[in-house]
């Protein structure tokens, strides 16, 4: 039996659509087109299945939403600079394709939503200092209400990077940021301390499925034996 060819739009090609790619493409019976602004700037990105094409996330929301619903796979990789109502933008107008699609007889648009390892529901916008983080849970708590209807599935995926680690107190943090309370990268830190972006190693979901993953530990040796 032959199947039909899953389609996949990834919007963004920087350095974390740029991880995904050796992934997604090693997919059987899959194509990927990546959506970004200037599609001339990644030719080299270019392979039998991967191709590109030009999409402005300020464009309207009917236009954007007629584009996606053209692909089974959604899935954004914006980043962490996106503006904070750009990510709820998204999220409606992945919920518009997926009434789109079902109009036209198709399947559900499953919709991966960029989101960092970050328990929304607990953090919030941490009081009022990650505007973003804000915008993150509301995306959440919007496919939660409306995204069966709509015809859309959705999952959570993370992004981030491996950093340098030096242990800080919260108080050294509150005080760091009461010294500059404009400073972005000090509110960064000091929400990043408190609950909802951590937690225990059996909580997991990589521990509850039995999946080796490689820790920090792991990791810095890996980079001092080669």
């Amino acid at each position: 039996m032959t199947y039909p060819q899953t389609t996949i739009l990834l919007l963004g090609a920087g350095e974390l659509g740029s991880a995904f790619l050796p992934h997604l493409s090693a997919l059987p019976n899959a194509h990927i087109t990546i959506g970004i602004r200037s599609p001339s700037k990644y030719t080299h990105l270019q392979s039998p299945n991967i191709s590109l094409t030009a999409i402005d996330l300020t464009s309207p929301s009917l236009s954007l939403a007629k584009t996606f619903s053209t692909y089974d796979i959604l899935i954004s990789a914006t980043g962490f600079g996106a503006d904070p109502s750009s990510v709820l933008k998204l999220a409606e107008e992945a919920l518009l394709a997926g009434k789109i699609r079902k109009e036209q007889g198709k399947g559900k648009l499953w919709f991966f939503p960029w989101q960092w390892g970050v328990d929304y529901d607990v953090i919030g916008d941490g009081e009022g200092m990650m505007p973003l983080f804000g915008a993150q849970r509301d995306v959440r708590n919007l496919l939660r209400r409306k995204a069966e209807q709509s015809n859309v599935k959705w999952t959570v995926r993370v992004g981030g990077k491996q950093v340098q680690q030096e242990a800080w107190s919260i108080e050294h943090l509150k005080e760091e940021l009461d010294s500059a309370p404009e400073d972005g990268i000090k509110k960064y830190r000091l929400v990043f301390a408190r609950d909802g972006v951590w937690w225990e190693m059996s909580r997991t979901v990589n521990k509850a499925l039995g999946m080796n993953m490689m820790d920090v530990e792991t990791f810095t040796r890996s980079l001092f034996s080669r």
